[in-house]
């Protein structure tokens, strides 16, 4: 799957290994982007009337920004491979519940079925007829 289509959309599913290589790739960017602005803080000189703080949170911002909208993109998705609406995304939000959604989200199977939100990833076959 394309990383940003991973990343970035709601729609579709995506199995456990998937979510979890999300989660990861999510997180590495998250902590380049930290390293550079750590980097950015560091080395710079800042002089008297420059807004270089209103630059850099604004960065952080859109970094924080970025990063939630990732991991409730990769939960909708995950949630949509168990048959649930994405909208239960939005439990990661809630300290204690995130915990144990991220939990479930990594461990629960998904449907092995077509569902209202995308096609089975790998096709059951039916049990052989008698006779």
């Amino acid at each position: 799957m394309n990383p940003l289509k991973l990343l970035w959309s709601f729609y579709g599913r995506i199995g456990r290994l998937a979510y979890f290589g999300g989660i990861w790739l999510n997180t590495a960017w998250a902590a380049a982007a930290v390293a550079a602005v750590v980097y950015v803080v560091h080395n710079l000189d800042p002089r008297p009337g420059e807004p270089l703080g209103v630059a850099l949170g604004s960065f952080i911002f859109a970094g924080m920004a970025l990063f939630a909208w990732a991991k409730l993109a990769l939960a909708a998705k995950r949630f949509h491979d168990l048959g649930k609406s994405g909208w239960l995304s939005l439990v990661i939000a809630i300290p204690v519940f995130g915990f144990i959604a991220f939990i479930f989200l990594l461990f629960a199977p998904g449907d092995a079925f077509d569902n209202a939100y995308g096609p089975a990833r790998r096709q059951v076959a039916p049990l052989p007829q008698p006779g």
